[in-house]
């Protein structure tokens, strides 16, 4: 299996699309956008592999989020030293946001997303930087969020991570596996296995097996008849 991120897909096509509607706003305050998604679609690989291209700073939160600990964790995705003081690592912040703008990434929102303190920290710093703020979370964070509206109306975009299409898997097969596979294979695989792109991507290793095992011929249906494509045993569809 192939050691590289496949952009190919509906998600990370739905994302960009999102970033340009956030890039091109109006208003100069509603600079955030949640990535909202079920465990296991990708969300957070995504934001990481954009962190990357983007030079963009990402922090993940944690369950017992303070502000200190926020601000500490920001500085240090910018590559800063935090300052003995939350108001002084606060103003090195925003410092560096002015001087050397890039996008803010914040991942697991959930965690935090009840820490209106937390929130509003957040909030100071895109509204006194103009910095964009990328926030990711679970399903259920964007009913959340509505219940602070001066949090909410700043959300440019919401984009909703969903489970991978027939052409989500093609896409992805092609750019990771070893091993040629057919497309009543590919078939297979969504309609048994086709629950989240982490169950689809476990497989891969397990079909080259296959294919290797038949030297290089292209894996079909036919060849996974007799092979579990779930963890539990049971699809999560009608077989073709």
């Amino acid at each position: 299996m192939k050691s590289i991120y496949c952009k190919d897909v509906g998600n990370v096509s739905r994302f960009m699309d999102g970033l340009k509607l956030l890039r091109g706003r109006g208003a100069i305050e509603a600079s955030w956008m949640l990535v909202e998604s079920e465990p296991g679609n990708g969300k957070s690989n995504m934001l990481e592999w954009f962190s990357v291209q983007e030079d963009a700073a990402m922090v993940r939160t944690k369950a017992g989020w303070s502000v200190s600990w926020a601000l500490k964790d920001i500085a240090l995705a910018l590559q800063l030293e935090p300052k003995h003081s939350a108001k002084a690592t606060f103003d090195q912040i925003v410092s560096e946001l002015v001087m050397r703008p890039r996008i803010l990434i914040v991942d697991e929102i959930n965690h935090a997303i009840k820490n209106l303190k937390v929130l509003e920290t957040l909030r100071d710093i895109t509204d006194m930087t103009q910095t964009m703020l990328i926030i990711g979370g679970h399903k259920g964070a964007k009913q959340t969020l509505k219940a602070h509206k001066q949090i909410y109306s700043r959300i440019t975009y919401f984009v909703d991570f969903e489970p991978p299409s027939v052409e989500d898997i093609r896409a992805l097969y092609n750019a990771l596996a070893e091993v040629p596979i057919s497309d009543c294979a590919i078939l297979d695989i969504h309609n048994r296995a086709g629950g989240t792109y982490r169950s689809v991507k476990d497989l891969i290793p397990r079909i080259e097996a296959i294919g290797k095992k038949y030297k290089g011929a292209k894996v079909t249906a036919k060849m996974l008849a007799s092979m579990s494509l779930t963890n539990d045993g049971h699809g999560r569809g009608t077989r073709l």
